[in-house]
């Protein structure tokens, strides 16, 4: 046991150098940890009451517990002393672990911990009442006698060791290791539980039969639970630190943090946990997100495994073939049957050569075919030579492929405006404001915001665009508006208007940022209007009546993590979508947030509250809309209608909050788009303090970072927020309410609704964008 790190070495090396002592106080504190993981928006079971003294306890009634689980707590308890799991029989029995009380003899028991007796301070203590945790399907597994935890002990943010702690009826559902308490060690890199420390014994290669498989068996939401650890240190100041994790049918949940990490865990690694503190001591990492691809490379007993470097071939999938100037869209078969590659004629005009097929970013080069004339569009190609590939036994799912008719575009201009929808592509993905929006000191901002709860200004520093880049942007910009349209010379196809109002969207792009990039007030104000328009005086007293922050929701009943991702599962089903990937992750900007390219996912934030009848709103928004438009848009080659057309974040938007309000009861809206135009108008003369206030009235309800996240919307990019006026406000959140009104009036008016579900055009482009121009 010499790799062992001791007690007074880890009280000497880390505790004393690293914890501050008012910063431990915290983690002692079970109320106040509570306090702060609520604030922080990270999961943990839900505070149900508080006892703080003996006059409340004789005349506190637990009745209001009657036939449900609670469990009963000491706030500065120690190792598990004293924590009972209690279901309330009737008004006079109560079952707290494996005993029976009446409500006398339970009050005793709970005035032991009010006379701190088991006070890890040896000082008055308080008992608080939670909810009793229970065990997520794939979890359950290690709960058969009780809950089972994930300790992670973490230091300078960097989660260096796990293990899984698993209570057995031999150990009389306590945690002390004496009594044979099962401990699981897990690899940090690949999730896996690799080792189990047993009576005093260590299995590494085979475990005994009884837990045989749990062997490699997998942990889930192990990134979540990373990430939030090393989130939890960053705001705890408590350097050297140890978490209890569960996981929950809602999510994983924190059940404990301390500040004294004890050593048992080294046991069942079979390694000295000084030697991987050693190896991050001296690393200045100033943000929890930097940690991530160092625990998986440093602390990895496995290998990542080679198969995923491959690339990967469904048995059959559409792509466009090109070859001499020529695009074709075609379907690609794997066949295991034949010796030879097969096409017909009418796809390859000469069988002596050789062609390159690329299929996404796969390419296979120097490739020959024979003739097949049977197979129509489609290419079949032998196996042999996809040895360097996966083969996923399915079809890949994008239906209906369309063919873009090129008669109905003038021969001449064909190659003028594909060049110029490719230049105009790069330049919109260089321009991307999404990617420069979050400040480089959003962790720090956020934890004075905390601090002071919520009555501070944060000083943003951002990471602009280069001066150089954006002049070479600007270069080119100007170089297509003389080269494409400042000239005399008029073009007959229809597509060049959507160039030509695409150009001019990213000249204001570009001008918002190098604002922003001078911090010049007046300039950011100009073009957030020439973006976003100006605030409708109509709209404003509107959203004005709309606002009621004490409405009550008529959604039914709140759904947990697994109800969302198994009706999400369903939904994608039933729009023959059953690839798409599914994954539940912290931080996200909203509830559910679909990313639309390689490959296709649908993310679930884990804080998510969604209630029964708002999940159909949103599949119908974020599915139902943007994901079915998205596989409409690759049906086509064109970028511009790929991507976007000028504002076409409003005109998506549009469509989905019209469809997904059919979905809800009758009579109810969706405020929060006349909410954000309120906000809008209110950010104009506030500063972030101000503007957090209104927002907490808005949402009384709501935890600080949530009320952060909302006041950043409004104040993106602007240093100094101190700032009232009324040109630092960033006006994109107001397009919601704009563009439903639009659609609601078209539809009104009797326009087609299935004309707007092609491709990333709006309503005033219908005129342009007839529907012959698919055959």
């Amino acid at each position: 046991m010499f790799w062992i790190l001791w007690v007074n070495k880890r009280v000497l090396k880390y505790i004393k150098p690293f914890n501050p002592r008012k910063d431990m106080r915290l983690a002692d504190s079970k109320l106040k940890t509570k306090k702060l993981l609520k604030d922080l928006d990270i999961p943990h079971p839900l505070l149900l009451d508080v006892i703080k003294d003996r006059k409340q306890l004789k005349n506190y009634s637990f009745d209001k517990f009657i036939w449900k689980d609670f469990v009963v707590k000491p706030n500065k308890g120690s190792k598990w002393k004293w924590i009972m799991i209690c279901y309330m029989i009737d008004k006079q029995n109560i079952k707290a672990s494996w005993n029976i009380y009446n409500i006398y003899e339970f009050k005793k028991q709970v005035a032991d911990i009010l006379d701190w007796k088991y006070s890890l301070t040896l000082w008055n203590d308080r008992v608080f009442i939670e909810e009793k945790i229970i065990p997520w399907d794939d979890f359950d597994i290690f709960c058969e006698f009780w809950l089972a935890d994930i300790r992670i002990i973490a230091r300078n943010l960097v989660p260096v060791m796990a293990m899984l702690r698993y209570p057995t009826k031999e150990s009389w559902w306590t945690a002390n290791i004496a009594k044979w308490w099962i401990w699981f060690g897990i690899d940090i890199g690949s999730w896996k539980i690799v080792s189990m420390y047993y009576k005093r014994k260590i299995y590494k290669k085979i475990f005994p039969d009884n837990y045989k498989d749990f062997k490699n068996k997998v942990i889930p939401y192990w990134d979540d639970m990373l990430l939030y650890s090393s989130q939890i240190q960053y705001f705890t100041n408590i350097w050297y630190l140890w978490l209890d994790w569960a996981i929950s049918k809602k999510w994983p949940d924190l059940i404990e943090i301390n500040a004294r990490a004890g050593m048992e865990i080294q046991l069942v690694n079979s390694e000295w946990i000084d030697n991987r503190l050693r190896k991050i001591n001296d690393m200045k990492i100033i943000s929890p997100s930097k940690w991530v691809e160092i625990w998986k490379t440093i602390f990895s007993k496995k290998h990542t495994n080679p198969t995923i470097q491959k690339d990967m071939l469904y048995l059959e999938q559409p792509w466009i073939l090109k070859y001499d100037d020529i695009k074709k869209n075609i379907i690609v078969k794997v066949d295991f049957d034949h010796t030879s590659n097969f096409a017909s004629k009418n796809i390859i005009p000469d069988f002596s050569k050789s062609y390159t097929i690329k299929i996404q970013n796969i390419i296979i080069d120097n490739i020959k075919f024979k003739e097949n004339n049977k197979l129509k569009n489609t290419l079949t190609i032998w196996t042999i030579g996809l040895e360097n590939f996966i083969i996923i036994p399915r079809k890949k799912d994008i239906k209906d492929f369309y063919i873009w008719n090129k008669a109905k575009i003038v021969d001449w201009e064909e190659q003028i405006l594909e060049e110029l929808d490719n230049n105009l592509d790069k330049v919109s993905k260089k321009l991307n404001i999404s990617r420069i929006v979050k400040p480089i000191n959003y962790m720090e901002e956020l934890d004075n915001f905390i601090t002071w709860y919520g009555n501070y200004n944060p000083k943003f520093q951002y990471k602009y665009p280069s001066d150089k880049k954006l002049e070479e942007i600007e270069y080119v910009l100007l170089n297509l508006k003389e080269k494409y349209f400042d000239i005399k010379t008029e073009y007959k196809s229809w597509l060049l208007k959507l160039f030509k109002e695409k150009h001019k969207e990213l000249e204001y792009k570009l001008e918002l940022i190098k604002a922003y990039k001078k911090q010049d007030f007046r300039l950011i104000w100009k073009y957030n209007k020439l973006l976003y328009w100006e605030i409708n005086k109509e709209l404003l007293d509107i959203s004005k009546t709309k606002i009621n922050p004490f409405a009550e929701k008529n959604l039914w009943r709140l759904l947990s993590i697994n109800e969302v991702y198994q009706k999400v599962r369903k939904y994608l089903n039933s729009k023959l979508l059953p690839n798409v990937k599914i994954v539940v992750q912290t931080a996200l900007p909203s509830r559910i947030l679909v990313k639309r390219w390689n490959p296709m996912t649908v993310n679930i934030s884990q804080s998510s509250v969604i209630y029964e009848k708002e999940i159909d709103m949103i599949l119908a928004h974020e599915i139902g809309v943007h994901v079915v438009r998205y596989i409409n848009w690759k049906k086509n080659w064109w970028k511009i209608l790929q991507s976007w057309t000028w504002f076409y974040l409003k005109d998506e938007e549009w469509l989905a909050i019209w469809n997904s309000l059919r979905y809800l009861p009758e009579n109810y809206e969706k405020n929060a788009m006349y909410e954000k135009y309120f906000l809008i108008s209110q950010a104009e003369k506030s500063d972030f303090v101000t503007l957090t206030n209104i927002i907490k009235w808005l949402y009384p309800t709501e935890w600080l970072l949530k009320i952060f996240r909302s006041t950043m919307r409004f104040k993106r990019w602007i240093q100094n927020t101190a700032f009232k006026w009324e040109w630092t406000t960033y006006y994109k959140d107001k397009i919601y309410l704009d563009g439903y009104m639009e659609v609601k009036s078209y539809i009104e008016k009797g326009g087609n609704f299935n004309n707007l579900w092609n491709w990333k055009y709006k309503i005033e482009d219908l005129e342009y964008i007839n529907q012959d121009l698919i055959d």
